[in-house]
């Protein structure tokens, strides 16, 4: 199989494992993902031998008295060592910082509470000048608040779209446009995209042939179809070419804003698209 097909399947394991830490069997592993990664459970145990190989803790225990669930009890460790020691140079931490506050619009979905845990064990590793520097970060550096999503995302749902994108498969979801009911829809996914706070589907509608955007908090279920999607996916840079952020139309349009004398700095110091161009005006206005 294709190597990215295994590393989308070797996640789904792991993250089936961490959410049922007593335990599973393969044929049960196998039952709870073949909808998701149809394949047979021997290609489950390969992904679990290459799992235990790249170091993750993979404990085997053998139950007789589970044998017609499938044979030994597969569980992973809550733990798992990266490194004895950990030493951050001033700039690095100001970094890791920075990164953090950025990823806050995830705040309150699964991602975030992954990137919590992170943060706080390399906060126990830290001492000394270090834990006095970002300290001090803390003092001097704000963020903006940013748009947070208000409706979570279901992991599962999640781990399935993301199938569909690697294994270039249909998808057949449930979906609710906003202020409409929900209804099932079928795509052909081209990729996952993350802006302004929230998660977003490129992909296929079915029924109309054409690409859009579709909200990941939305999808309200999600199932990978039998039928291969064998169209060229499209790129984020292709879709995106013409549009500001998420929003998009049917027709790329050139626009001239001119700015008065007052704002034309403002406007100069950022780029917002990358067609633009800037002409100086007489008056020491600005025209976008």
């Amino acid at each position: 199989m294709p190597r990215n097909d295994q590393i989308s399947r070797i996640y789904g394991v792991l993250r089936l494992l961490e959410n049922h830490p007593r335990g599973l069997t393969v044929r049960e592993i196998h039952g709870r993902l073949n909808e998701v990664y149809p394949c047979s459970e021997r290609t489950f145990r390969r992904d679990l031998d290459a799992i235990e190989q790249a170091g993750f803790p993979v404990v085997r225990e053998p139950q007789p008295e589970i044998e017609e669930r499938g044979g030994d009890l597969i569980q992973l460790k809550a733990q798992m060592r990266v490194a004895k020691t950990l030493s951050l140079s001033p700039g690095e931490l100001f970094s890791l910082y920075l990164a953090r506050g950025v990823l806050k619009p995830l705040n309150g979905t699964v991602f975030y509470e992954d990137l919590e845990k992170v943060f706080q064990k390399i906060a126990t590793l830290m001492q000394g000048r270090e834990v006095e520097h970002l300290q001090e970060l803390e003092q001097e550096v704000s963020f903006e608040p940013s748009p947070r999503w208000g409706l979570g995302v279901d992991p599962e749902v999640l781990d399935t779209l993301r199938a569909g994108c690697a294994n270039r498969q249909w998808l057949d979801v449930v979906y609710a446009p906003a202020g409409k009911k929900a209804k099932k829809r079928r795509i052909g996914p081209s990729f996952l995209y993350f802006a302004k706070g929230s998660l977003y589907l490129v992909g296929e509608d079915s029924l109309s042939g054409e690409h859009r955007t579709f909200s990941v908090s939305r999808v309200k279920s999600a199932g990978l179809s039998t039928r291969a999607y064998d169209k060229k996916p499209i790129t984020p840079e292709e879709y995106f070419r013409h549009s500001f952020g998420v929003f998009r139309s049917a027709e790329a349009r050139t626009i001239q804003v001119r700015f008065k004398p007052e704002v034309a700095s403002y406007i100069r110091e950022r780029r917002w698209h990358e067609s633009q161009q800037l002409t100086p005006l007489p008056d020491g206005g600005l025209e976008l």
